[in-house]
This record gives C-alpha cells, sequence and structure tokens, in this order.
C-alpha cells in the first residue's frame, strides 16, 4: 500500500513539475494568493503596508507570465512544432520568483528590525496641521508600517508567510528545470 501511495504522488509530481504545467499552477496559486490579499484587506479590514503592495506586484506578474504560456502553449499545440518560447518564460518564471523571494526575505527583515525599510514604510509620513487635513490623511488611508506585523495567519506573519511561499516555489522550480527546454527522445 505504502508503494502505491509513493507511485501515486510521483504521477503527481510529474504532472505539476514539468515547466509547461509549472508556470500556469504557480500563476493559478498566484492569483489565489491575491484573491486572499484583497479579500482580508476589503473584507476583514486589514491595510496592507507599502512592501505587501510591492508584492502583490509580483504575484500579477507571475499571473500574466501564466496567461502568456498558456496562450503560446495552445498556439504551440494547433501548430505542432517545438516550442522555445515556453523555455524562456520558464526561465522568466525563475527570475520573478527569485525577485519575489528576495522581495519576501528584504520585507521579513524589515519587519523584524534586521534592518529599516524605505520612508514609505513607516506609514502617514505627514503631519497634519490641522483637523480637515488628518482627516483627509486617515481617509486616504496611508499604508500600514511594514516594521509591525499587521496580519497573522494561524499565529504566523504574513510576511513569513509570503517568504515560505516563494521558497517552496523556488524549490519546486529548480526541481521542474530538471526537465527544462529538452526535447523527449523517441
Amino acid at each position: 500500500m505504502g508503494l502505491r501511495i509513493c507511485s501515486c504522488t510521483k504521477q503527481i509530481l510529474e504532472i505539476f513539475l514539468n515547466q509547461r504545467n509549472f508556470v500556469v499552477l504557480t500563476g493559478i496559486v498566484s492569483l489565489l494568493s491575491l484573491a486572499f490579499a484583497y479579500t482580508a484587506q476589503y473584507a476583514f479590514g486589514i491595510n496592507p503596508c507599502i512592501l505587501c503592495y510591492y508584492e502583490r506586484y509580483v504575484y500579477w506578474a507571475l499571473v500574466i507570465l501564466a496567461a502568456i504560456t498558456l496562450i503560446v502553449q495552445v498556439k504551440s499545440l494547433s501548430l505542432s512544432t517545438e516550442n522555445r518560447q515556453e523555455c524562456v518564460l520558464f526561465i522568466i518564471l525563475g527570475v520573478i520568483l527569485l525577485g519575489g523571494f528576495l522581495l519576501g526575505i528584504y520585507h521579513l527583515g524589515v519587519e523584524w528590525h534586521w534592518w529599516e525599510g524605505t520612508t514609505a514604510c513607516k506609514g502617514i509620513s505627514q503631519k497634519a496641521s490641522s483637523l480637515e487635513e488628518m482627516r483627509q490623511l486617515i481617509n486616504n488611508q496611508a499604508p500600514s508600517r511594514c516594521d509591525q506585523p499587521n496580519w497573522m495567519i494561524f499565529g504566523i506573519s504574513a510576511t513569513i508567510w509570503n517568504a515560505l511561499w516563494y521558497l517552496g516555489f523556488l524549490f519546486f522550480w529548480i526541481v521542474s528545470c530538471f526537465g527544462c527546454c529538452t526535447t523527449p527522445k523517441n
């Protein structure tokens, strides 16, 4: 029975850890991550910091890359030709994942006070000289401070979850690289 589970797990990994499927899988998971973040922000009032917004840009880049990859895959299937564009898109995925991981580590370092964040990480940077200006600042809802965890998921900061997400996907990207840009021999 244990052998069957290993065989099943191996088949699942072979399906998702090839370059054709991995980019699209990453895009789908990124889209779900964005939905989770936007739900937390708009449904539960959790105000993200500026680095959280930057990390969302990375997630959007992954979603867009997945859409482009899907279009290229459909096009290459209809033409029945080998397509090196998929390999290039797969390499771009790795670069984006690495950038997202580095941004996540930077955010984690700011949150844990290993280093100081940007000036935008300090939340509201302007001082109000009147009650009306203070209302405008509050209504514009400046981003939260980056050096304070404002969202905990199962007792762990969302910043840690983000860095772990990228680390996991980078690991699986490296594993799936072994089959990248190679053509099967018949």
